[in-house]
């Protein structure tokens, strides 16, 4: 159980399309048929102690979204 000041922090990771080399090869990366859906976010949740005393913890949780719900739902 975390306590105190809580940082909370989310990376993107994954879901990368490599682009095709020859212009005429390549298709729109923003569009949806053209995305593969493997994205994820990695959630950080630091728990910080004023001075450094006592303990510091990182927890860290992996979410579909960087949404704030289920940022809350992971805290």
């Amino acid at each position: 159980m975390l306590e105190g000041e809580i940082h909370i922090d989310g990376k993107y990771a994954g879901g990368h399309i490599k682009p095709e080399n020859r212009k005429e090869d390549r298709v729109d990366r923003r569009r949806a048929e053209n995305q593969n859906f493997k994205r994820l976010t990695i959630l950080t949740l630091m728990e910080k102690t004023p001075f450094g005393r006592g303990r510091e913890q990182t927890l860290t949780r992996v979410v579909r979204s960087e949404d704030s719900n289920e940022a809350v739902n992971a805290a």
